[in-house]
């Protein structure tokens, strides 16, 4: 009787697929206490019925420059209440930390010789 002596060598693989469900994956842009500012003003001066250029107009009488230091445009008036709008909107969307998660959808061990 003779023993055959074999040596076999494995290397183990685990495949893993994990799925985050996060919406603290980015950092959140802040306003300056400025842009706040500018936001607000731009709102209520449009809320009373004034257009983008006449807002412009009134900023501009009021030596408020936009953040960027320039002069303002009713160009830079849309922007900051399109901007604003989408912004808050984001901000009212976003959902509490604890709907937030992670799980494992799919999990193998793969054995291969080598």
């Amino acid at each position: 009787m003779s023993l055959v002596y074999s040596e076999t060598w494995y290397k183990t693989f685990l495949h893993t697929t994990v799925q985050v469900k996060s919406q603290q994956l980015y950092r959140q842009q802040t306003y300056s206490e400025y842009q706040e500012y500018l936001y607000s003003l731009c709102r209520k001066l449009k809320d009373s019925g004034l257009g983008y250029r006449r807002i412009s107009k009134t900023l501009t009488l009021m030596n408020l420059k936009s953040v960027r230091g320039t002069s303002f445009t009713n160009g830079h008036v849309q922007s900051i209440l399109n901007k604003g709008l989408v912004r808050k909107k984001r901000l009212e969307s976003i959902k509490s930390r604890e709907e937030n998660g992670y799980k494992i959808t799919d999990m193998k061990l793969e054995f291969i010789k080598i």
